[in-house]
């Protein structure tokens, strides 16, 4: 992209928030193709012996979570201190992106379904996968 042999790409943030600062144009993005998620994972065995611990990481980062929005100058720029991304860059990512913790519902299992499915379909994982057999008494703790 920057030399100019390269005149369209797909990519994800924080390269996303650079390419658009440095001027490039957003063709497309993926809204409306998959929701993008991020999940916190633990063996079922820590999740069954540590469910107090585990409410109390979640309830740490709904606090987070509430409180990041009004200092997102002040974290991108001590994230940027640490990795070197410029604060613009790690700002302008950090103003798309929507957080929340929350329940696993059966929509996400849905979505996370038809996702294990294609994979498996292209060859890129071995085995089918069941996604609800990964979910805890059918929901997070």
């Amino acid at each position: 992209m920057q030399s100019g042999a390269v005149q369209a790409w797909s990519i994800w943030d924080p390269f996303y928030a650079a390419a658009t600062l440095a001027g490039a144009r957003l063709l497309r993005d993926g809204t409306g193709l998959m929701p993008n998620r991020a999940f916190y994972l633990s063996s079922r065995d820590f999740a069954a012996g540590n469910a107090q611990a585990l409410q109390a990481s979640i309830s740490a980062l709904k606090e987070i979570e509430a409180w990041e929005p009004a200092h997102l100058s002040e974290i991108s720029s001590d994230i940027s201190t640490t990795t070197g991304v410029p604060a613009a860059v790690l700002e302008t990512w950090f103003k798309r992106q929507k957080y929340g913790v929350g329940e696993i519902t059966s929509g996400i299992i849905s979505d996370q379904q038809r996702i294990a499915d294609t994979f498996f379909e292209l060859g890129l994982i071995p085995t089918k996968i069941d996604v609800s057999r990964a979910v805890v008494n059918g929901r997070n703790l």
